[in-house]
């Protein structure tokens, strides 16, 4: 008699760390209980608290959604944008997200000065935040490495790529895709349309040679 061969199972994988700072205690709670089941979620409700909270850490989470709006000048974005720089300098590799309603294009374009990687107006969508949270870290869901634009592989070269899509694909500027041919600059360009706000609109390429 030969007893059948059991296998212990691989531990359960950690979730990513999200950092969510937002003085408004509803929206915190509710982003919690969304987000809990794909997110390790941190909460702050001010700048001082955030940096508080990752003082106690060993590392620093991976993404942060902030708003900008918070105390003591809940009606500016001056706290939020502090805290931006902040966060950078703690981690430069943290995915930063803002969520705000101050909407203004031009604290949009600040915030993305300072290193954020997207602007998302209030109120936002659960299932649109979590598909840009997921974009922001390359999480998939086969694991063989494919992502929603189509980009196979995850080595640190691909991984930097898709943060650069997540950091330019709404950039009001025009962005210059360089390759041989042949090494999938029109791929790029259409992995770089999906992760726009454009998405829905016609994606139109042009041979120019």
């Amino acid at each position: 008699y030969r007893a059948p061969r059991m296998s212990t199972p691989a531990p359960e994988a950690a979730k990513p760390e999200l950092l969510i700072v937002d003085d408004d205690p509803a929206i915190t709670d509710t982003l919690a209980y969304v987000l809990g089941s794909d997110f390790e979620v941190i909460a702050a409700d001010s700048r001082p608290h955030a940096r508080a909270l990752l003082r106690q850490r060993d590392h620093p989470p991976q993404l942060a959604l902030v708003a900008l709006g918070l105390p003591p000048r809940p009606h500016r974005p001056d706290e939020g944008l502090e805290l931006i720089t902040e966060l950078v300098t703690i981690s430069p590799a943290m995915k930063i997200l803002v969520l705000s309603g101050q909407n203004d294009e031009s604290n949009a374009r600040h915030a993305r000065t300072l290193g954020a990687i997207d602007f998302v107006a209030k109120p936002a969508e659960p299932a649109q935040l979590l598909r840009l949270l997921r974009q922001a870290l390359g999480i998939t869901s086969a694991e063989s490495g494919v992502d929603a634009s189509g980009l196979i592989g995850n080595s640190p070269p691909m991984l930097k790529l898709r943060e650069q899509l997540a950091q330019f694909a709404n950039a009001p500027f025009p962005v210059l895709i360089e390759g041989e041919s042949g090494s999938g600059k029109e791929l790029v360009a259409q992995a770089m349309h999906r992760h726009s706000k454009r998405e829905g609109k016609p994606f139109l390429a042009l041979n120019c040679d």
